[in-house]
């Protein structure tokens, strides 16, 4: 995990995964669903950095996410950056007390909220 005292900025080159809390956002053939991308009312989109994190604790921040909000973990799906930055979104570091990969997609345009 990074360094909860020297977060970076987030680069172009990173990769970010989005934890998959609902079964309605994947088909049974494994393919992810545009909800599983849709931003919350808030417009702050979360998903974790992959940078400096091993497997094992990817996994982990997944399950006290889901056991937090008293969803199931259902698997995560891991982005390049340039996927959200190429719609004109931002990515950027919002580090968590329990997860300093934590960061946010923002710049979403007010209608696409669910």
């Amino acid at each position: 995990m990074l360094d909860p005292a020297k977060v970076p900025e987030v680069t172009a080159d990173e990769i970010v995964t989005r934890y998959l809390m609902y079964s309605k956002w994947f088909r049974s053939d494994q393919t992810i669903k545009h909800d599983a991308f849709m931003p919350p009312g808030d417009l702050e989109f979360s998903v974790t950095r992959l940078a400096q994190a091993l497997e094992i604790e990817l996994w982990r921040i997944g399950s006290d996410v889901a056991g937090d909000s008293g969803r199931t973990l259902h698997g995560r799906v891991d982005v390049l950056v340039p996927i959200f930055s190429n719609q004109r979104l931002t990515v950027s570091a919002d580090p968590l007390a329990k997860n300093p990969n934590h960061a946010k997609v923002t710049g979403w345009p007010t209608d696409t909220a669910k």
